[in-house]
C-alpha cells in the first residue's frame, strides 16, 4: 500500500493566471511561503485558467527555496493539459509524475 503524504503546513491556492503577464504579481502572493519555517507547503492550481513556462518557472523556484531549507513542497490541482509541459522542464517530480 502506497504511503500517503503528510499535510502540508500551508497551502497557496492561486487563482486566475499563472503566467508571463501575471508573473509579479503571483510571485508576491507566493512569497509567504518563503517565511515557512517547518513543515512544508503545497501551491494548489485547480483554479488557475492559463499556465506557462514563466509559471512553471516560479514553482520550481519556490520548490528549490523550500527544499534547501530542509522543507516539502508539492503542486496540486495540476491539469491534465499541463503535465508535459512540467516534465519538458524536468519539473513533473512537483505534481508527483517523476523524481527530480
Amino acid at each position: 500500500m502506497a504511503r500517503e503524504l503528510d499535510p502540508p503546513a500551508h497551502t497557496l491556492a492561486l487563482e486566475g493566471t499563472l503566467n508571463a503577464s501575471s508573473i509579479k504579481e503571483q510571485w508576491e502572493r507566493a512569497r509567504a511561503l518563503l517565511a515557512l519555517e517547518r513543515g512544508g507547503a503545497e501551491v494548489d492550481l485547480s483554479q488557475v485558467s492559463d499556465l506557462d513556462e514563466k509559471g512553471i518557472q516560479l514553482l520550481c523556484t519556490l520548490d528549490q527555496i523550500l527544499r534547501a531549507k530542509g522543507l516539502t513542497f508539492r503542486v496540486v490541482g495540476v491539469h491534465d493539459e499541463w503535465k508535459a509541459s512540467f516534465a519538458s522542464l524536468r519539473a513533473a517530480h512537483l505534481h508527483g509524475g517523476g523524481a527530480p
